[in-house]
């Protein structure tokens, strides 16, 4: 069980993020916008795989095809 995990009846003190404005808003936007046809190797989406590469050759942070281009995706999209 992880230290972090919260129940879901905690109170909007500790949930605060949920009530804000800028997570509707990011919510919102995350589900029509993609990096799909961004290039490979270029801006955040480069950084990001060339961060990946560098933690996979370390061995530190191995992650499927799938997992990374997820993330890269939604890390970008939300940029």
């Amino acid at each position: 069980m992880s230290a972090i995990k919260q129940a879901s009846s905690t109170s909007s003190v500790t949930q605060s993020a949920d009530m804000e404005r800028q997570f509707v808003i990011v919510k919102s936007e995350s589900k029509s916008t993609s990096s799909i046809n961004l290039p490979s190797g270029v801006g955040m989406k480069g950084l990001l795989e060339d961060t990946f590469d560098i933690y996979k050759a370390r061995g530190e942070l191995i992650l499927k095809l799938p997992t990374r281009k997820a993330i890269i995706g939604h890390c970008v999209s939300c940029s």
